[in-house]
């Protein structure tokens, strides 16, 4: 069986004619010739593309024409990435440490388990019309005025000086609501209040009213409060001190904690001064296959191997230096990408924690994060898999 058609007869035996996509070479092609330049042509790219091609051939096996497993009828694309709302394309750290010379190597030193959980994808729903979402926003904070455009903000400004903002350059949209317009922006001058504020169970209440209003069907996680004192100029410009109490969530999707974050602020008198959030509904959940945590930690350290193996990055025949982080714990969240299509989707995200070892001082705490989804169901741009391979 040296070809294609073999290869296909083998994988259905009952069918005399095997089934051949008619652009089946053309799409094989395209993966293969997707594969960025230079140092970034490495390992870990060029299994992304065998293990795309053999789903492929596979796919077309079963009478799908892409990538796909078969559960229930349904057949699931590759998810084609192009950013995320963090600009981390696929692999991550939070911490400064090591630098771009330097590899590290990804030691456990707690038990991660071998085994793959469940956690759905949500491609999300955005609002069609931007100036029609603008102005419904601005009527749940009782803001009535002209929508304006200036690029892919919206904004609607009432005659009392509040204003809601729509912002669309994201991955997601996000709004923010301020009821006033001051000449100088407001700055935190301090983290204590010597003014009597409203309790949190009367902000939290008021918070989840607004919600409520606004009509999104994500859910937010426990609340989190924190006061500061804000300096902000009055009406004659003269500087004015204001207390204010801020309760911040974190969205959920299906009990599973996102990327996102909404917020409200009030002053003393419970009056609602700044709101902030994401503007997304959710579509239908997509059971892509995960890779286990333990496999995810292994392909950290493929993903080191792989971005410092190009002879134009390292520090001599010696090779790069070697810097040991160890994972102590993983959890697992949902993120924001935007796809080539345009499409915004939450995709399942690993976050592992650790410390990575410094000369001469103590460990520096971290955190790393990689795409829960298998790898062959996972496709990044030549320029993004540029910018993870470089990272």
């Amino acid at each position: 069986m040296s070809d294609l058609s073999d290869r296909l007869a083998a994988l259905d035996p009952a069918a005399h004619s095997p089934y051949e996509a008619r652009n089946l070479d053309e799409m094989i092609s395209r993966i293969v010739a997707s594969s960025p330049s230079g140092a970034a042509r490495s390992a870990w790219w060029q299994r992304v593309q065998l293990r795309l091609a053999a789903a492929l051939i596979l796919g077309t096996a079963l009478g799908a024409g892409t990538v796909a497993l078969l559960q229930g009828g349904t057949s699931l694309a590759p998810l084609a990435i192009q950013t995320n709302v963090a600009r981390h394309p696929g692999t991550f750290s939070t911490t400064e440490v090591p630098q771009s010379f330097e590899e590290t190597n990804f030691v456990l030193a707690a038990t991660l388990t071998p085994s793959s959980p469940q956690s759905p994808s949500f491609k999300l729903s955005i609002p069609p019309h931007s100036a029609r979402e603008a102005l419904r926003l601005a009527s749940a904070f009782g803001v009535v005025g002209a929508v304006h455009r200036r690029g892919d903000d919206w904004t609607v400004a009432g005659a009392s000086g509040a204003s809601l903002d729509y912002q669309t350059s994201g991955a997601t949209p996000q709004w923010y609501y301020s009821s006033t317009t001051p000449k100088v922006a407001p700055a935190t001058a301090s983290s204590s209040v010597d003014v009597a504020l409203p309790s949190h169970t009367a902000l939290n209440r008021d918070a989840l009213g607004y919600l409520k209003r606004l009509g999104f069907d994500y859910a937010v996680a426990s609340p989190v409060y924190s006061e500061s004192t804000l300096s902000t100029t009055g009406a004659g410009g003269a500087p004015v001190s204001l207390g204010e109490e801020e309760v911040s969530y974190t969205v959920t999707v299906h009990r599973v904690d996102t990327d996102q974050t909404v917020s409200f602020s009030v002053d003393a008198h419970n009056a609602l001064l700044y709101a902030q959030g994401p503007a997304f509904g959710l579509g239908a959940a997509t059971n892509y296959p995960l890779q286990s945590p333990l496999a995810g930690v292994n392909a950290l350290n493929a993903m080191e191997r792989s971005t410092l193996s190009g002879p134009a990055v390292g520090t001599g025949a010696a090779g790069p230096a070697m810097v040991h982080a160890k994972i102590t714990s993983e959890s697992i969240s949902l993120a924001t990408f935007r796809l080539r299509n345009g499409t915004s989707w939450l995709l399942p995200l690993y976050t592992y924690s650790g410390s990575v070892a410094q000369k001469g001082g103590p460990p520096a705490a971290g955190t790393w994060s990689e795409i829960a989804i298998q790898p062959a169901y996972v496709r990044l741009s030549p320029a993004e898999a540029r910018s993870v391979l470089n990272n």
